[in-house]
C-alpha cells in the first residue's frame, strides 16, 4: 500500500515536472523574443533619430545599455513556480 502510494506520487510528480519545465521554457523563449524585439525597435527608432539629429550614437548606445538589465528579470520567474508546484504535488499525494 505504501509502495503504491509512493509510486503514484513519483509518477504524478514526474508528469507535472515535465509540464512545468515545458511551460517555463516556453515562457522564457517568449520573454527573450520580446526582449530582442524591443532591442531591435529601440535601435531602429534610434537610427531615425540620429538621422534627424535628435540623438547621438552615444545616447543610443546608452539607451540600449539601460534597457538590457531590466529585461533580464522578465524571463527569470519560471524556476520558483516549478519548485512550488513540485512541493504541492508531494503534499497532496502524501496524505
Amino acid at each position: 500500500m505504501l509502495l503504491d502510494r509512493w509510486l503514484n506520487s513519483v509518477q504524478h510528480q514526474g508528469q507535472s515536472s515535465s509540464k512545468t519545465k515545458m511551460v517555463g521554457q516556453l515562457a522564457t523563449y517568449f520573454a527573450q523574443l520580446g526582449q530582442h524585439m524591443s532591442q531591435i525597435g529601440i535601435v531602429v527608432y534610434g537610427v531615425f533619430l540620429i538621422a534627424e539629429g535628435g540623438l547621438t550614437m552615444g545616447q543610443l548606445i546608452a539607451c540600449v545599455d539601460f534597457v538590457r538589465p531590466n529585461h533580464g528579470a522578465i524571463g527569470a520567474n519560471h524556476g520558483p513556480v516549478g519548485t512550488h508546484e513540485s512541493g504541492d504535488i508531494s503534499l497532496s499525494w502524501s496524505g
